[in-house]
C-alpha cells in the first residue's frame, strides 16, 4: 500500500507460536531514506506495556543493531521476509519474557 506522503506499507498478523499467544498488527514502513535507512517496523496491536524490554518508542520492537552489517539491517541483503522473521522472533522474545519474566538471548 502507498501512503499520501508516498511512504510504502506493509501491513501483516504475526501469530505467537507460544500456547496462548497472542496474534499481533505489524506495519513496515519504508520511508524515503530507504534503502539507505531501514524500514520503521511498529507493532500496531495489541497494546504492549511500557515497560517491555527491547522496546524503542512509538511500539517499535528493537530488531536490530543499528548500525553494524553484520548484526543487523544491511541495504544490500535485509528484505522485507528479513523483516518479518525478525519480528516474529521478538514477539516470541516478548511473550517469553511476559511468561517468566525474563528476556530470552544474549546480550549484544
Amino acid at each position: 500500500m502507498v501512503l499520501e506522503n508516498g511512504e510504502l506499507l506493509w501491513v501483516g498478523l504475526l501469530e505467537s507460536a507460544l500456547i496462548g499467544g497472542e496474534c499481533y498488527l505489524v506495519y513496515v514502513i519504508y520511508g524515503p531514506a530507504f534503502p539507505d535507512s531501514p524500514p520503521e517496523v511498529i507493532i500496531a496491536a495489541p497494546d504492549l506495556p511500557a515497560n517491555t524490554p527491547h522496546l524503542l518508542v512509538q511500539k517499535k520492537p528493537c530488531l536490530f543493531i543499528h548500525g553494524n552489517f553484520a548484526r543487523g539491517y544491511d541495504p544490500a541483503s535485509t528484505t522485507a521476509a528479513t523483516l518479518a522473521a525478525w519480528t516474529a522472533l521478538w514477539i516470541h522474545a516478548y511473550e517469553t519474557w511476559r511468561q517468566t519474566g525474563t528476556w530470552p538471548g544474549r546480550v549484544a
